[in-house]
């Protein structure tokens, strides 16, 4: 135990685990461990010598882990011997799902081995070993039928932060509000290969759990097993999945079907591969929106760099569901309904006055905006970067935010990949920092642990009257930024990237939101009043200092992706969609730790647990034989 408490203070002095998921796998280790530990004790009982004892132990632990990974190979009549293995058991425990019946399987089977040990040892002693045989076998009996009556009862607790594996309050909120019958298909394949058939199982929890909350959805689980069913299915765009089925003689390709068909009033919408039953939630609800509301209005300024055509295709599948996505020119733009969200990323040109008085124009009088500019622009060889003023920047500084016109370059980064003579090698890359240090409670930075913003800069903010300006996420405190020469050298293999003694040190903002009262630039509130007739209304803008962060190709590319999506469900209203999406993030990165302090940590990790072993040996070594010269002396 004081082992495992001290990986597990590592792992929270290195990063940030779940909570939940830590207690559910303490518990369930610690469950496995009496199994492991009980079955070894009765094994022990029964065997001549200790190495019988383990050889049978080791044996009965191989043999029903098989029976439960191998059982997609067993007849159909012996399948149920999968229910025998604990190895799922134990995950859903380590994964912060505790359910009653996992607990129950360890706890019924460890009080049964312990049961027959003692059983066996009375035999050992004398007892009649017919009658002691018939209590073993009754013991067996009712230890199956019990776990077999308990697996009905479905009892569970997702003791998980975010709640991963429960429906969250605002989706039963949501569902309440039902007025019309929503009809979910749910498909799936028989004899499924393992890791699929585990997320039907979880997937089919979530379902059933889901309709039980309003009489209108109409939940109906569809086994794909004849050909009407298989022609029911690809008709509501469900798709079959090749994979592998391994048989005893051969493996073979086939097909199945593990997706849903929604349909509300006279609108349907599919999603034809269930991949990752984690995401149903957040599918179902993003489903339900498109389905019941009228989408809102999402806007890309044309002729700015980016336009949806740049984007992940999944993000824009995303996005079609609850958005009219528009590119527009700045003259549409003014014609546009204030419900719209605007996205400007990354102009690669300065916008014209007329086109800056438009957009400020939209956002004074309440249009909400992301808007994510690049102040430096690498040249096509990628040797150094120039100013790349687009005009935003002054309205920014108007209400406080001012983008500075240098490069965040932090130790804490990604790494490029660089083709040489010798092959392709990966190299750490300073401009492509690692933003971890984030507002993780706000909506638009909901449970995102890190993202890469390349090519950033830094964000000087000042309070003015009637705007609140909230950083959201800074870079690392070992970043920095060269103020001598902002025109240096972004080679991977530059000097110039090395810190230097007078860069000035982060960390430093790089997405702020600004909220209030935002004031258009004055030249051009003077230069162009007519677009500025309307009274200022109250707005939000979500400022993020650099565009590369939408495509980049990296590790990061996810959590980028999730990122752009937190950022306009947060404009748009949709707050509950990035709540949901979080649920499904398990992936929490280690802190950044300095190449000095990560070899101490190394080698603690790996001397200290030595030493506290021989240091625990050492005083039971010198109690016992403090004890036994006791007894020696007294004995004399």
């Amino acid at each position: 135990f004081i082992l495992f408490a001290f990986y597990f203070s590592a792992a929270y002095v290195l990063g940030a685990p779940d909570n939940g998921e830590t207690a559910g796998f303490f518990i369930g280790a610690v469950l496995l461990a009496s199994f492991f530990s009980s079955a070894g004790v009765f094994f022990s009982v029964i065997s001549s010598t200790f190495f019988y004892s383990y050889a049978y132990s080791v044996l009965f632990l191989i043999l029903i882990s098989f029976l439960e990974i191998f059982s997609p190979l067993l007849p159909s009549a012996f399948r149920f011997l999968s229910y025998a293995g604990f190895l799922n058991r134990f995950e859903y425990l380590a994964s912060g799902f505790i359910r009653l019946e996992d607990a129950a399987y360890f706890f019924i089977f460890t009080s049964l081995f312990i049961f027959l040990a003692v059983e066996n040892l009375k035999i050992r002693r004398g007892a009649t070993c017919k009658k002691s045989f018939i209590k073993q076998i009754t013991a067996f009996i009712f230890a199956c039928l019990l776990t077999a009556g308990v697996s009905h009862i479905k009892i569970k607790a997702d003791i998980t932060e975010n709640k991963s594996y429960s429906l969250s309050s605002q989706t039963k909120k949501s569902v309440s509000q039902l007025k019309e019958n929503f009809v979910i298909e749910f498909y799936k394949s028989p004899n499924l290969p393992p890791q699929l058939e585990s997320q039907a199982f979880y997937a089919e929890i979530i379902l059933k759990e889901f309709a039980q909350l309003n009489e209108k959805v109409k939940l109906e689980i569809i086994y794909v097993d004849s050909q009407k069913n298989r022609d029911r299915a690809i008709l509501n765009s469900v798709s079959p999945v090749k994979f592998e089925i391994i048989s005893e003689d051969r493996t073979e390709q086939t097909q199945g079907f593990l997706g849903l068909s929604l349909k509300y009033l006279d609108k349907k919408k599919s999603v034809p591969f269930l991949s990752d039953a984690s995401f149903l939630e957040y599918e179902l609800i993003s489903s339900l929106i498109s389905l019941t509301q009228p989408k809102k209005n999402l806007i890309f300024l044309k002729n700015t760099g980016i336009s949806p055509d740049f984007i992940n295709p999944y993000a824009i599948e995303k996005l079609k569901d609850i958005y009219e996505i528009k590119t527009l020119s700045a003259k549409e733009i003014f014609q546009e309904t204030k419900e719209s969200v605007m996205v400007i990323m990354g102009p690669d040109k300065p916008l014209p006055e007329k086109e800056l008085a438009i957009t400020q124009s939209f956002i004074s009088s309440g249009g909400k905006a992301l808007i994510a500019p690049d102040v430096r622009k690498p040249d096509e060889y990628m040797n150094r970067t120039y100013d790349n003023y687009c005009g935003l920047e002054r309205f920014f500084e108007v209400n406080g935010a001012k983008i500075e016109n240098f490069l965040i370059m932090d130790k804490d980064c990604d790494y490029v990949r660089i083709n040489s003579p010798s092959g392709v090698s990966e190299v750490s890359y300073p401009l492509y920092p690692a933003i971890r240090n984030i507002n993780r409670t706000h909506p638009a930075f909901k449970n995102i642990n890190r993202f890469f913003l390349p090519l950033s800069s830094p964000i000087s903010l000042s309070q003015k009257e009637g705007v609140t300006l909230s950083p959201l996420a800074f870079s690392s405190p070992a970043s920095w930024i060269r103020t001598s020469n902002k025109y240096h050298s972004i080679s991977p293999f530059s000097q110039e990237l090395i810190k230097n003694d007078d860069d000035k040190r982060g960390p430093f903002a790089v997405a702020v939101l600004l909220n209030g009262f935002l004031t258009p630039d004055p030249y051009l509130l003077s230069k162009y009043p007519s677009f500025f007739r309307e009274h200022k209304k109250e707005t939000a803008v979500l400022l993020i200092s650099g565009s590369k962060f939408l495509y980049y190709p990296s590790s990061g590319a996810f959590e980028n992706l999730s990122l752009f999506l937190n950022c306009l469900e947060y404009l748009s209203g949709y707050h509950q969609l990035s709540n949901l999406r979080a649920k499904s993030d398990r992936i929490r990165p280690l802190i950044y730790v300095a190449d000095s302090d990560r070899l101490k940590i190394k080698y603690a990790i790996f001397f200290i647990p030595l030493l506290f072993c021989a240091a625990l040996f050492i005083y039971v070594y010198k109690k016992r034989k403090i004890a036994y010269f006791k007894v020696r002396d007294y004995f004399k």
